[in-house]
Order: C-alpha cells, then sequence, then structure tokens
C-alpha cells in the first residue's frame, strides 16, 4: 500500500493542489492531505477541508487536527 502526503501550505488551495489531489486520488485511495501551519494560522481549517473535498470531487473520511484523509465518492 502506498501512502502519499499532499501538504497544503501558504500558497492556500490553488489549482495546481486540486489538480495533483485528483491525480493521486486515483491510484492511492485513501489520500492524505496535511494543512501546514502557516496555511491553518490565516484559515478556517474545517471550512478549508469542506472546500477542498468539494473542489476535488472526493469525500473526507477523517479529519483531525490540520490532517484529513480523503477518499473517492463512490
Amino acid at each position: 500500500m502506498t501512502i502519499v502526503h499532499i501538504r497544503v501550505g501558504k500558497a492556500g488551495i490553488t489549482q495546481g493542489l486540486i489538480d495533483e489531489i485528483q491525480r493521486q486520488i486515483i491510484d492511492t485511495d485513501p489520500l492524505t492531505v496535511k494543512m501546514m501551519q502557516n496555511f491553518r494560522e490565516t484559515q478556517d481549517r474545517k471550512q478549508a477541508a469542506q472546500e477542498l473535498a468539494d473542489k476535488t470531487e472526493t469525500r473526507i473520511q477523517k479529519f483531525v487536527g490540520g490532517t484529513l484523509i480523503l477518499t473517492r465518492k463512490h
């Protein structure tokens, strides 16, 4: 099982980040996304997690602190 970690940094939720998650979720399900401290200081983490799931057409399986696990919608 391959574990892929994607980090959300100060640039935030960009189109590049969305594209990367959509590419990775095809081969790696579930996918771990870590919101870095500099991102969490400026964004509401729960709202950002939901926005990320909506934009990548994934489902939040688990969300603890600044880390979320995304799975494909079936």
